[in-house]
């Protein structure tokens, strides 16, 4: 999980320059736990004063159908898969032009996801609808 919220955080700005109210996206694959997600963000620049640009932030992320669920905690027997996954998000990023990771960074998040699970020894099968909101603040040091 903290390799995606890397991802996430991490200044993603265009090589031409920029100005105030310029926007990008950004495209890029997420794998964990066996699982692959499409995330797509849009960012918009803001402001740029003294060196520090101000950029808001949207967020979406997609799992393209079902996967398996790779965790060596799930006992033998039993699988799970992520039937559907969904978030999206927004939020705002403050870079400094001669650093690597922005100086602060808000997102706001909600993920919708749809499990099913077998029962080992057993032909029940278990759905499970889990939604979350999360939030997210960093301070650079």
């Amino acid at each position: 999980m903290k390799l995606t919220f890397d991802k996430q955080l991490s200044a993603q700005v265009p090589q031409e320059a920029v100005g105030n109210g310029a926007s990008w996206q950004v495209t890029s694959q997420i794998s964990f736990n066996g699982i692959n997600i499409q995330q797509t963000a849009t960012y918009e620049l803001v402001d740029i004063q003294d060196g520090i640009a101000t950029m808001n932030i949207n967020l979406t992320q997609q799992a393209p159908g079902a996967q398996k669920i790779l965790l060596p905690q799930i006992p033998k027997g039993m699988n799970m898969t992520m039937e559907s996954y969904k978030a999206t998000g927004t939020g705002q990023a403050k870079i400094a032009l001669n650093r690597i990771m922005p100086l602060s960074t808000s997102i706001k998040m909600n993920t919708d996801t749809q499990m099913r699970t077998n029962v080992p020894n057993s032909p029940e099968e278990m759905i499970m609808n889990q939604q979350i909101s999360t939030q997210l603040n960093i301070q650079s040091k």
